[in-house]
């Protein structure tokens, strides 16, 4: 492997570490704040001058849908990935290379082209965040959900499963639904 290939592994390795301890961190502080009874954002406070209806349901909202560390992760993630999009064809940088640099740079030109395109062929419009239905499918979900009898399993235990493609727990089906057929 090249230098210039293992400089960018570890720098992508550094800076996915540096995200990671990034979010722990604030999910951390947040925890912390919350436990402390404190508002950390102004949007709450204008929310708590609502009528108590409202209040709720949006409190509920909120707790289901906002990520805790919002939106520096959002920040530091779109610079990280920007970096990492600039950077992936330094190869066609030095020498200089036309091919190489089509050939790492296309699909960047070519998918906004694409997309806005079929915006404009087929009249569809950008749904904006207060429009988005998030809880339509819910209900369906929960009902899902509530037929499991067994707590779920781990995470390192679903990645088990996963990559034995589920041979360790053939024939496990913890839902209530299996178990009311046998």
């Amino acid at each position: 492997m090249s230098t210039a290939a293992k400089t960018t592994l570890a720098t992508t390795a550094l800076g996915t570490i540096g995200i990671i301890l990034f979010v722990h961190h604030q999910q951390t502080a947040d925890k912390a704040a919350m436990h402390q009874g404190v508002i950390r954002d102004m949007e709450q406070q204008r929310i708590k001058r609502e009528r108590q209806a409202d209040f709720e349901m949006q409190r509920v909202l909120e707790e289901e849908y906002r990520k805790v560390q919002s939106p520096y992760s959002a920040y530091i993630g779109l610079a990280w990935m920007f970096t990492i999009v600039c950077t992936f064809g330094y190869s066609s940088y030095l020498p200089w290379s036309v091919s190489n640099f089509f050939i790492n740079y296309t699909m960047l030109l070519l998918a906004p082209v694409l997309f806005i395109g079929w915006k404009v062929i087929h009249r569809t419009k950008f749904v904006g965040p207060l429009q988005a239905d998030l809880v339509w499918e819910r209900p369906t979900v929960d009902a899902y959900e509530a037929t499991f009898m067994e707590p779920p399993v781990g995470f390192w235990s679903e990645m088990l499963d996963l990559c034995t493609f589920g041979k360790l727990h053939k024939g496990r089906d913890r839902r209530a639904s299996s178990v009311a057929q046998m």
